[in-house]
């Protein structure tokens, strides 16, 4: 993957709320260890049933001006809004052999990536398949730019983890920050902000077609708690590779984390199609 590709901003399909299914499928999202070609993208892993999560899809106000079909007034803040989102989000890539994989992460503190975990076995080399592999790790920002190629997994050491987030330091060059050393600006955390997201908040998601990053703008609807942390139900798919980040009013309060597909218990029709997004974990970054 090289040369510049401009990110751009979308909003999402919207479908009419549906209060209950028989039947419920999440679809663990591809992370760094999915593959990047459109000809397979969607097909799932592994799945996870959920039939003790109904979905309640209660909408109230938005909170500020929606950036969903922004009027025109509103329409310079959510573009200056999403741009700022890109401007933080790293895509990571790791070659070997075989498929590129890739993921996405976010830039905090001018050193780390947080990212969702479901590509732990990289580092601690819990695959055979993987261990035996020569796999190389390459970083570019969102509009496709490089700033590291084809660096030894060594480049980044995992220092905190947990359920839905990962933790990656890339350490320092010259005593400054790996990447205010490149100049790419850090997000804000906001896990303060995760107490106020009641369904109908509406948040900014980091998704990709498989060439492309965008922010898509969307509305959360529910909050579920049958997980080992709070997850966000948000009304927009994400495809895979899309694992970074979901940020309410420009800070980051969770991860991609899964694809959701809602069937008739009859038919197996999909009815609707959504996303998960694990909430970060203040004890997790914080290390308390």
């Amino acid at each position: 993957m090289s040369g510049h590709i401009s990110p751009v901003i979308h909003a999402p399909h919207r479908s009419a709320p549906l209060t209950s299914y028989g039947l419920f499928v999440a679809v663990i999202l591809g992370s760094m260890l999915m593959h990047l070609g459109r000809a397979t993208l969607g097909a799932p892993d592994t799945f996870l049933f959920l039939t003790d999560a109904p979905i309640h899809s209660v909408y109230r106000p938005p909170e500020s001006p929606s950036c969903i079909d922004p009027a025109p007034a509103s329409k310079p803040y959510c573009d200056a809004a999403g741009r700022r989102i890109l401007a933080s989000t790293v895509r990571l890539l790791f070659l070997s052999s075989g498929p590129v994989r890739v993921g996405h992460g976010t830039v905090i503190a001018g050193r780390y990536v947080i990212t969702h975990n479901h590509y732990a076995s990289l580092q601690r080399g819990e695959s055979p398949a993987l261990a035996r592999a020569e796999i190389h790790l390459s970083v570019a920002l969102a509009d496709g730019q490089f700033i590291l190629r084809n660096a030894p997994l060594s480049s980044y050491t995992v220092v905190a983890s947990g359920p839905g987030l990962m933790l990656l330091d890339f350490k320092t060059i010259k005593g400054i920050g790996f990447f205010d050393y490149h100049g790419v600006p850090s997000a804000p955390l906001g896990v303060a902000e995760l107490s106020v997201i009641r369904p109908g908040s509406e948040i900014a998601q980091v998704n990709w077609d498989g060439k492309t990053t965008f922010v898509e703008w969307a509305r959360v609807s529910s909050i579920r708690e049958d997980g080992p942390v709070p997850a966000l139900e948000i009304d927009n798919f994400i495809e895979l590779g899309a694992s970074g980040g979901v940020f309410y009013e420009g800070r980051h309060i969770a991860n991609n984390w899964l694809q959701g597909r809602a069937l008739r218990a009859d038919t197996r029709a999909v009815v609707r199609l959504y996303s998960v997004a694990a909430s970060d974990d203040a004890s997790v970054l914080t290390g308390k």
